[in-house]
């Protein structure tokens, strides 16, 4: 299966996050719009066992970040282990919330995925939110996700890009940018970061 690269638009970024379910996604062409040929995503660099760290604004009472990038994609049944198999921030509509994941040295990355937690067999994505690396000096948003309405059951939000080469990846999401329900909320299962070997 083969994407074009870039920052997508929301339909494609909706598309993709019906295709790419967790697995990597080889990428062999050259982009048409950069003439960049893209970096084949083999490795999840944000994973745990491969040398992921992960750091968070804030913890719910009862969460912490461990859950984010232990391999567990929250497709279980989650009732009375919600804090075992996924993450949330604080609830407060004010802040902005965000997941950094820091990884093993500098590697050229080329996609996200995002899983959402669920809660009573349904998922709980963010409305709006931005994807960014560090550059060395700065945060550089990479990919941008804003979509107002109801957003229960979507498993998984993916967007490939442009190669960056980086030793950290960030989502922030926007004040009140959560769930359409729970706007100050920030509720994820997992985090890939997805790259070349």
């Amino acid at each position: 299966m083969k994407f074009r690269v870039g920052v997508l638009p929301l339909t494609a970024a909706a598309l993709l996050s019906g295709l790419a379910l967790g697995a990597g996604v080889a990428l062999a062409e050259e982009d048409l719009t950069t003439g960049v040929a893209p970096v084949a995503l083999e490795v999840n660099w944000a994973l745990v066992d491969n040398g992921g760290v992960v750091v968070t604004d804030s913890n719910f009472s009862g969460y912490s970040a461990t859950p984010l990038n232990d391999g567990e994609l929250n497709d279980q049944d989650e009732n009375g282990r919600w804090s075992q198999v996924a993450w949330a921030s604080a609830e407060n509509g004010n802040d902005e919330h965000w997941i950094e994941i820091q990884l093993p040295g500098k590697k050229k990355i080329g996609g996200v995925t995002i899983f959402w937690a669920r809660d009573r067999a349904k998922w709980w994505s963010s409305s709006n939110f931005v994807i960014q690396y560090w550059d060395g000096e700065k945060w550089v948003d990479i990919a941008k996700y804003m979509n107002d309405q109801e957003t229960f059951n979507v498993y998984s939000t993916a967007f490939t890009f442009v190669p960056v080469e980086t030793d950290k990846v960030r989502i922030l999401q926007a004040p009140n940018g959560g769930p359409v329900a729970r706007p100050g909320l920030m509720w994820v299962a997992e985090v890939q970061v997805w790259g070349a070997k």
